[in-house]
C-alpha cells in the first residue's frame, strides 16, 4: 500500500472514529436527558395526585377522588391514574389498564409494567400525622422515549456515515496535498540520481513544502554548475595525463636507445673483440653492464606503467607450454641467484596443459616476481611452481621464497604504484616500486589475479591465477587482441 493510501486511511479512520464517538455520546446524553425528564414527570404527577387525594380520602369523598383521577388521566402520556386505600382496594380509577396495586403506602418508580409503560406510586398521608392512609398510582407511556431512541439511533447512523464520507474525502485531499509534492520531489531525485540534472520540482505553494521544493531546485542548479566545472576539470586532467604519458613514453623510448647501444658496446668489450682486457678492466665492464641493465629495467618499468595507465596496450594471445617459459626465466636469472648463494628452482605439474594467453605479458609478470623474490632473499631458495586448479579452468603459478618476508602493515599497499617496502633511507634494494603494480595490472588484463601471503622472517609467496584459455575479449582495457593459434613448445 502506498504512502498516500496509508495516510488517507489513517486520517479518515481517526476523523471518523472521533466524530462517530462524539455523535454517539451526544445521542446517549440526549436519550438520558429525555428518560430523566420522563421519570421526573411521572414522580411529580404521582406526588401531586397523593397530595390532592389526602383530604378526599379522609372525608370519604369518592366523587372528588374520581374527578381527580379523570383529570390526571387526561394529561399527555398518562395511561391511567388509580387511588388505593391501605388494604389495596381501589377508591378511584381512570384510564386504561392497571390491575392490583403495585405498592400501597409507599412512593417509588418508575416500575416497568409493559414494553412501553412505566408506573409511579406515591403515599397519601393524612392531615393529623405523616402515616400513609392510601396510595396514588400513575402510569405513563414510554412510546415517546422509544420513538426518540429510534430517531437518535437513525440520526447517529446517518450522521456517522456522512462524517465518514466527509472524513475519507478530506483525508484523500490532504494526502494528495502532502504526497503529491513529495512524489514529484522523489521523481526529480530519481532523475538526478540517473544523471539528469535538468530535472526540477514545480513550486506551486508558499508553505513548507514549497520552500522545500525551492531549496531542492537550488541544490540541483548548484549540482549542475559543479558537475559542469568538474567535467571541465576532468577533461583538463585527462589531457594533462595524456600529455604526461606521451612524454614519459617518448623519454623512456629515447633513453632505451642509447642504453641498448651502451649494452652492445659492453658486450663487444666483454667478448674482447678489440683486444684482451685486464682483470680490472673486466670488473669495470661488468659494473657498467650491471648498472646499464638496471637502468634499462627501470626505464622499461616506467614505459610499461605509462602504457598501462594510458590504455595503449595490445594482447597477443598464443598457445604455448608453461615449462619452457619457466625454464627460460630461471635460466636468465640463474647466474645472479648462484652469485647470491640462492637456489632457484622451477617445477611444473604434469596435469598443466598448454596455455592460451599473452606469453610475453605472463613472462614479464613471472620474471618480475622472481626478480623481486631474489631481491629479498639473501640466502635460501626461490621456488617457482605451477599446477592446475581443482575446476581445471585455471593455472596457478606460485613464486615462493625463504627471504625476510613482508610486514603485515605493508601487505595492503604492496601492489600500489611507487610503493616500496621499508624506508627509503634504509633500503638496500633498487627499483622505483612499479614492478608489482605492473604485474597486477598485466595479470588483470589476462583475466587472472595475483595475491600475496607473507610471514616476516620466514618468507613470501606470490600466487598468480591465470585462465588456461582466454575469454573474448580478454579484457576491456586492452585496445587490440591478436589471437595466434600456432602452438609454441619451446623458447
Amino acid at each position: 500500500m502506498k504512502f498516500a493510501a496509508r495516510l488517507s486511511l489513517a486520517t479518515s479512520m481517526l476523523i471518523g472514529v472521533a466524530c462517530v464517538t462524539q455523535t454517539w455520546l451526544v445521542s446517549g446524553q440526549a436519550l438520558t436527558q429525555a428518560r430523566t425528564q420522563l421519570v421526573a414527570s411521572g414522580q411529580r404527577l404521582a406526588t401531586a395526585v397523593a397530595e390532592q387525594a389526602g383530604p378526599a380520602v379522609e372525608a370519604g369523598d369518592a366523587s372528588a377522588l374520581r374527578d381527580l383521577a379523570e383529570r390526571i388521566a387526561t394529561q399527555s402520556d398518562v395511561i391511567y391514574c388509580r387511588i388505593f386505600d391501605r388494604s389495596g382496594l381501589v377508591l378511584a380509577a381512570s384510564g386504561f389498564g392497571g390491575g392490583r396495586a403495585l405498592a400501597v403506602g409507599t412512593a417509588g418508580g418508575p416500575i416497568e409494567i409493559g414494553e412501553d409503560q412505566w408506573a409511579f406510586t406515591a403515599a397519601v398521608t393524612g392531615s393529623r400525622d405523616d402515616a400513609p392512609i392510601a396510595s396514588a398510582e400513575v402510569s405513563l407511556s414510554t412510546a415517546g422515549l422509544v420513538l426518540l431512541r429510534h430517531r437518535l439511533l437513525t440520526t447517529a447512523i446517518v450522521l456517522s456515515l456522512l462524517v465518514l464520507v466527509a472524513a475519507v474525502a478530506a483525508a484523500i485531499v490532504l494526502a494528495r496535498a502532502i504526497t503529491g509534492p513529495l512524489a514529484a520531489l522523489a521523481a526529480a531525485a530519481d532523475h538526478i540520481g540517473r544523471g539528469d540534472l535538468d530535472a526540477t520540482v514545480a513550486v506551486s505553494t508558499r508553505d513548507e513544502i514549497g520552500t522545500l521544493a525551492a531549496s531542492f531546485n537550488h541544490m540541483v542548479a548548484s549540482l549542475a554548475q559543479s558537475r559542469s566545472a568538474l567535467v571541465d576539470k576532468v577533461r583538463e586532467l585527462e589531457h594533462v595525463n595524456r600529455l604526461k604519458s606521451e612524454f614519459v613514453a617518448t623519454v623512456s623510448h629515447e633513453l632505451r636507445t642509447p642504453l641498448n647501444v651502451i649494452l652492445g658496446y659492453v658486450e663487444m668489450l666483454s667478448e674482447e673483440r678489440e683486444g684482451a682486457l685486464t682483470p680490472g678492466q673486466r670488473a669495470l665492464v661488468a659494473t657498467i653492464e650491471r648498472y646499464s641493465l638496471l637502468q634499462l629495467a627501470l626505464i622499461t618499468d616506467v614505459l610499461d606503467f605509462s602504457r598501462l595507465a594510458s590504455g595503449r596496450i595490445s594482447l597477443h594471445v598464443e598457445r604455448f607450454d608453461l615449462r619452457p617459459l619457466l625454464d627460460e626465466i630461471v635460466g636468465s636469472l640463474a647466474a645472479r641467484a648462484a652469485g647470491m648463494g640462492v637456489r632457484l628452482v622451477a617445477d611444473v605439474a604434469d596435469d598443466v596443459p598448454p596455455l592460451e594467453t599473452d606469453r610475453l605479458k605472463l613472462q614479464e609478470v613471472l620474471r618480475n616476481l622472481v626478480d623481486n623474490a631474489l631481491k629479498f632473499t639473501p640466502a635460501g631458495a626461490v621456488l617457482v611452481t605451477a599446477h592446475r586448479t581443482s575446476d581445471g579452468e585455471q593455472a596457478v603459478l606460485e613464486v615462493r621464497d625463504t627471504g625476510v618476508g613482508i610486514a603485515p602493515d605493508d601487505l595492503p599497499h604492496l601492489f600500489e604504484p611507487f610503493y616500496q617496502v621499508g624506508r627509503s633511507s634504509t633500503r638496500t634494494t633498487g627499483g622505483v616500486g612499479l614492478g608489482l603494480s605492473i604485474a597486477r595490472q598485466l595479470i588483470t588484463l589476462l583475466g587472472g589475479r595475483v595475491s600475496v601471503t607473507s610471514t616476516p622472517g620466514t618468507g613470501t609467496t606470490f600466487r598468480v591465477e591465470v585462465p588456461l584459455r582466454p575469454a573474448a575479449p580478454l579484457s576491456s582495457d586492452a585496445t587490440t587482441i591478436v589471437v595466434e593459434r600456432g602452438a609454441r613448445t619451446g623458447s
